[in-house]
């Protein structure tokens, strides 16, 4: 029997899915479990009232960045074998057309990265310049589950909260920038 890592229950049940044993499902009060001779799942029930989650999403934006979702993705995991630990990844908009993706290591140096984009959404015209940094791994992880080939970065200014979605508006993830030493 096997022991692997789910990060959501639709993966439990793609597991499953595909299987031709018999499925087998038991529960207490606060554990489901789904196993065959093959593999083994459980979830745990979480105690408490789920945080108001709704209040923390920006209420304005003040552009998005329309983003090529591989390119992105390819250029967040280069920049993570320097970025390791706790090192930011910082996004620095040179114009409405270019992203720099730039990680500091004081150990064993750097990088730049630049990405194509498109803004949409800006009245005041440029954001020449606008930077903001991120946990790589925290927006690798809200990247890897969009659906479609783009992403949408929307920006509610600096230090604020930023709102990561893909192609389908049914699933969006709140990313906080952290301050880049």
């Amino acid at each position: 029997m096997g022991i692997i890592s789910f990060k959501s229950l639709s993966e439990v049940i793609r597991l499953f899915e595909n299987e031709e044993e018999t499925l087998n499902i038991n529960s207490n009060e606060k554990d489901l479990y789904f196993f065959n001779e093959k593999y083994f799942a459980s979830l745990r029930k979480v105690e408490g009232t789920f945080p108001e989650y709704q209040n923390l999403f920006p209420k304005e934006t003040l552009f998005t960045a329309e983003i090529d979702k591989k390119e992105i993705l390819e250029s967040l995991d280069r920049s993570t074998v320097v970025a390791e630990g706790y090192i930011p990844v910082t996004f620095i908009f040179e114009n409405n057309e270019k992203l720099t993706i730039t990680t500091l290591n004081k150990d064993v140096g750097g990088g730049n990265e630049s990405l194509n984009i498109k803004i949409l959404g800006v009245e005041t015209g440029d954001i020449n310049g606008f930077q903001m940094s991120f946990n790589p791994n925290y927006l690798i992880q809200g990247i890897e589950v969009l659906e479609g080939n783009k992403v949408y970065i929307r920006f509610s200014g600096n230090e604020k909260p930023v709102v990561v979605q893909g192609e389908s508006e049914n699933y969006k993830y709140l990313l906080m920038p952290v301050r880049a030493s």
